[in-house]
């Protein structure tokens, strides 16, 4: 009798192998028991080199085909971005060339208005300087708020002849005004609605308030830096430095100082302190300005709306929190103001300077420099003695070398003061010329006239939500309503 047939099964790591033991030696016998054993246990024989071959064809295809897709993909989404900002430039562009003036009317009367000095947050109330008559100078005025939806004008404080507006704080909790007197500035509050005038503390070499309203820095005579709490009036003491004009963030977290303690003679530094700085050890220099420092140009610094950059009022420089520049000014600029865009794209550089073209007597000395052009012009050192200026508006954008002129025409202020105003959207410019009002965008395109009858338009002032826009007009304050066609 011959052996029985025998075999083993043999679990592994890997998984089962099968290890035979047998005697009969019939190879389709063996196959067969192979076959049997790869069902029951699921081994898998590994593929021969054409089934290989296969299968990479395969993911290759496959590879190839997500690449494609991919591709496809970003291209149909970039074309759908550049459609929608191609869409957005064009409505903005039909916005601009549609703004009109749906109704011009005289909302004072009898009142010597001279300028508007500011517009609420909400574009519900805005102030105004009212001159008094005087025959000497300074001249006497007051300060008036008129309330666009009761149409009442309330006389806010004064008569004066020194005080500036500081800002509007935040959660309608008042408006912030800095007096000058002989000793010193004086931080004055009144409260949205025009009344309530009250003097914080006694005179200060500068102040500022913070744009929430709840409390001030001010540095006296003896150049003592300290917070003012407004509800407590406790104060907290920084330290002791030649720091001037301090200028506040408007998210309310630093103040911007200029520096004169190391360049004295020369020019000062740029720092800022944050809002709970314990002491000045934390002070941080950031850039330079003015190399005029001790004659009386002490710039007052402004700060971007979205609080990430500073420009400083000489060089036009500007910097971000860093130290970075991010705009470079010349040291012969002698332009006469400079303002960042509403939207922090660029910034418009206002140059007022007597025009060298114009025939006629020269009164007072004389400044031979450049304009911010490059191009020879003579500056007179008393403004009083004005009569013939050149005006230009130049914009450029932030980290942009290239400066491009809007605007350059002559003015006689005995009958025409030149005057400008962003539109809230930071796309184009209102200005006056010739008794008009004209329009343009910010890169020199869309020039037109937006007037339909010849005024002063002095003052041009456009409200926070671009509904209305402000003129004096034979000092009187008119209000346009815009609109779009």
């Amino acid at each position: 009798m011959k052996s029985p047939r025998k075999f083993r099964i043999q679990k592994t790591r890997s998984g089962f192998a099968a290890i035979f033991r047998k005697t009969a030696k019939e190879p389709e016998e063996k196959n067969r028991l192979e076959s049997i054993i790869e069902r029951k246990f699921l081994i898998i024989k590994k593929p021969n080199m054409k089934t290989r071959i296969i299968i990479i064809l395969f993911l290759i295809v496959l590879i190839v085909l997500g690449f494609v897709f991919w591709q496809r993909y970003k291209f149909l989404r970039t074309k759908e971005i550049t459609i929608e900002i191609n869409k957005t430039e064009s409505i903005q562009n039909k916005i601009d060339s549609k703004l009109k003036i749906l109704s011009d009317g005289q909302v004072t009367n009898t009142i010597n208005a001279k300028s508007i000095i500011s517009w609420s947050p909400d574009s519900t109330k805005f102030l105004f300087r009212e001159d008094l008559p005087s025959e000497g100078r300074p001249i006497p005025y007051i300060l008036n708020l008129y309330d666009i939806e009761k149409k009442t004008i309330t006389k806010s404080f004064g008569p004066e002849t020194s005080y500036d507006f500081n800002k509007w704080f935040k959660d309608n909790k008042g408006i912030g005004f800095v007096k000058y007197s002989e000793g010193g500035e004086v931080p004055t509050v009144i409260d949205v609605d025009g009344t309530n005038y009250r003097e914080i503390s006694t005179g200060y070499k500068y102040i500022e308030f913070s744009p929430s309203g709840d409390k001030l820095v001010q540095v006296d005579e003896n150049n003592n830096i300290k917070f003012r709490n407004l509800a407590t009036s406790g104060t907290i003491y920084l330290g002791n430095k030649n720091l001037s004009w301090p200028a506040w963030s408007p998210d309310d977290q630093y103040i911007a100082f200029t520096d004169w303690s190391s360049n004295e003679g020369w020019g000062a530094s740029i720092v800022i302190l944050k809002n709970d700085a314990k002491d000045l050890s934390e002070l941080k220099t950031i850039g330079i300005t003015s190399m005029v420092g001790t004659e009386g140009f002490d710039p007052k610094l402004q700060w971007s709306s979205d609080s990430k950059y500073i420009l400083e009022p000489f060089y036009h420089n500007v910097y971000s929190l860093d130290g970075k520049i991010m705009r470079t000014g010349q040291e012969e600029w002698r332009c006469r103001s400079a303002t960042f865009s509403p939207d922090n794209k660029r910034i418009l550089i206002y140059q007022w300077i007597q025009d060298k073209n114009v025939p006629g007597d020269r009164k007072g000395d004389m400044w031979v420099g450049k304009d911010c052009l490059g191009d020879e012009v003579t500056y007179p050192i008393s403004e009083s003695d004005w009569r013939h200026l050149d005006v230009k508006i130049l914009i450029q954008d932030i980290g942009s070398p290239e400066i491009k002129e809007l605007f350059h025409g002559g003015f006689d202020t005995a009958s025409r003061t030149p005057g400008w105003a962003w539109t809230p959207d930071g796309q184009g410019i209102i200005y006056n010329f010739e008794n008009n009002l004209f329009i343009i965008n910010h890169d020199g395109s869309g020039l037109r006239k937006i007037s339909e009858t010849e005024k002063e338009y002095i003052s041009p002032s456009i409200s926070p939500d671009g509904k209305y826009l402000l003129y004096v007009d034979k000092n009187n304050i008119n209000m346009i309503v815009l609109g779009h066609q």
